[in-house]
């Protein structure tokens, strides 16, 4: 006789000290994953909103 082909067991639940389940961590905000790239952007947004530098190309003025 074969045997039935079965799937794995599925994983234990965690246990804590007081014999029952551990809830799953909360999960976390928007701002609290992606705080960092949205302060870069920020950055190079800010960055390109500076005035442009005209000098480029003009000689500069003598002192009188």
């Amino acid at each position: 006789m074969t045997r039935p082909d079965l799937s794995p067991p599925p994983p234990p639940t965690p246990v804590g000290v007081d014999g029952k389940p551990v809830p799953p961590p909360e999960e976390k905000s928007f701002l609290q994953k992606y705080w960092l790239p949205l302060l870069g952007v920020g950055f190079f947004v800010i960055s390109q909103m500076a005035p442009e530098d005209n000098t480029k190309g003009k000689p500069a003025a003598a002192a009188s």
